[in-house]
């Protein structure tokens, strides 16, 4: 995709890392910081030669408790990237994402440039910030999530202010965590407007929050690095975006070693059928495996002899109908004492639909829609 140039700007290329959610439940630490390594090393040329290295929010899922494997792997994980940002003179810039996600956890990294005497010019955004590179003549917007109480039409009004203040009418470049209305099809006002972007910025809006790469003009949805759950097994990665004079462009750069999250489908269960299928997909170790069925009468025995069969897999039964009652009885104990609109109810939910196996999200708030 390309752009007008803009001649007062050198080359400048950007990497954006989204939605790692170390400390999920499902996919574990380890294995997400594995992936993490690999992938920088098998774009380690390209990747020597960034300008910036961006977060754009929900680095981590919960608030770690500091005596826990997540920790450990979250500090390895901090380190790793300053140390990559130091060697290579590479700025490293990290959003806050959804604060039940990311807690504040992102502020460690001064503390390990301080303590481990790294060179590396980072900066930790939780607010509403403009940044103006001066050694790269690029300004910066900062957009984290949930400002003004995830009321998105009031957070544009301060980002039209804080413009005025710095005296732009425009931004080379925005990083935002949260949602659009092109995201979800139901109006919410924690739906960011995508013109109202668009007519401000004169580059890319690289956002976070939803997990599935996508795009809408010149908004550019990273999605989460690695897969979480099932209905998330769309391709994941990062996005690599380039300034130059030729033009600006951006390019989506796949992780291939994302966890495996497979549904298979089946009208009537059959055993014999279904370890046949299994066997042929031939998923690496440690791949999650849903299979879901109308049959609601299969034996509890039978099961247990497929899961013991396949011991190097995760493998949960599920129907339609069951899933979706334990889903709104799920969901109802996590909002419980909340008062639910419709302006607030895509808001409070879509974080929440991360926790639980939904094939999509998208047509599970269509059906809440009608009860509401």
């Amino acid at each position: 995709m390309k752009l007008k140039r803009r001649d007062a700007m050198k080359s400048i290329k950007i990497l954006n890392l989204s939605d790692i959610h170390i400390g999920h439940p499902n996919t574990h630490a380890n294995f997400m910081f594995e992936n993490i390594k690999k992938f920088f090393f098998k774009h380690t040329k390209l990747f020597e030669n960034l300008d910036i290295i961006t977060l754009s929010g929900d680095l981590t899922h919960k608030l770690l408790p500091t005596n826990s494997n997540d920790y450990s792997v979250f500090t390895d994980l901090l380190i790793f990237l300053v140390s990559f940002c130091s060697n290579n003179n590479i700025k490293l810039r990290a959003l806050e994402g959804t604060k039940s996600h990311d807690m504040g956890q992102m502020k460690n990294f001064y503390k390990i440039i301080d303590k481990l005497n790294y060179n590396v010019d980072f900066k930790y955004v939780d607010t509403l910030f403009i940044e103006h590179m001066k050694d790269l003549n690029f300004t910066i917007l900062y957009v984290p999530d949930e400002l003004n109480n995830s009321n998105a039409k009031e957070t544009f009004k301060d980002v039209l202010n804080l413009m005025k203040e710095h005296g732009l009418s425009k931004v080379n470049h925005v990083i935002l965590h949260g949602q659009w209305n092109y995201n979800l099809p139901v109006s919410s006002k924690a739906n960011h407007n995508e013109e109202d972007y668009l007519s401000i910025c004169d580059g890319f809006i690289s956002c976070g929050h939803i997990h599935e790469f996508s795009t809408y003009d010149r908004i550019i949805m990273t999605g989460s690095f690695d897969r979480h759950n099932h209905g998330s097994e769309c391709k994941k990665g990062t996005v690599l975006f380039e300034y130059n004079e030729l033009g600006n462009e951006y390019l989506f750069l796949e992780n291939e070693n994302a966890k495996i999250y497979k549904t298979i489908h089946m009208e009537k269960y059959n055993p014999n059928e279904l370890i046949a299928i299994i066997k042929k997909l031939k998923l690496p170790a440690g791949s999650f495996i849903r299979v879901k069925t109308k049959d609601l009468s299969i034996d509890k025995s039978v099961i247990k002899d497929i899961k013991n069969l396949f011991q190097d897999y995760t493998i949960d039964f599920a129907s339609n109908k069951k899933e979706k009652t334990d889903v709104r009885s799920a969901l109802s104990e996590e909002i419980v004492g909340l008062q639910i609109t419709n302006d607030n109810i895509v808001s409070l939910v879509e974080e929440e639909l991360e926790n639980f196996n939904i094939v999509n999200k998208l047509d599970f708030i269509e059906e809440l829609k009608k009860h509401i």
